[in-house]
């Protein structure tokens, strides 16, 4: 009797040895999928590092010749006070003149 259920007992023991190997297999292929996510997360991460860094450049780049074209725009403004006043001065002259020959056409 005692070999019988000893016997038993180990039926048992094989079945749930064949049930943790069955079980971990698919551990085993969650895990190395999750490990090949990983690894295409982090190539995806590489790349997007790269192109971060380009753009980082460029916009630098950018930046620069920003500045440059504002300190040249500021002296070109500077340079030009002077003229501009005499633009306004001419522009009302000549306004004032055709408002006269507009006066005038209307008279007649």
């Amino acid at each position: 009797m005692e070999d019988e259920e000893f016997q038993q007992f180990l039926l048992g023991v094989k079945e749930k040895d064949v049930q943790m190997d069955e079980m971990l297999t698919g551990i085993s292929h969650s895990l190395s999928g999750l490990k090949q996510n990983a690894q295409g997360i982090n190539r995806e991460l590489g790349k997007q590092h790269n192109l971060l860094a380009d753009i980082e450049d460029q916009t630098e780049h950018s930046n620069k010749e920003l500045e440059g074209a504002n300190k040249r725009m500021t002296k070109i403004l500077k340079d030009t006070r002077g003229v501009n006043f005499c633009m306004y001065i001419i522009c009302l002259l000549l306004l004032l003149g055709i408002a006269g020959a507009i006066v005038l056409v209307v008279r007649m």
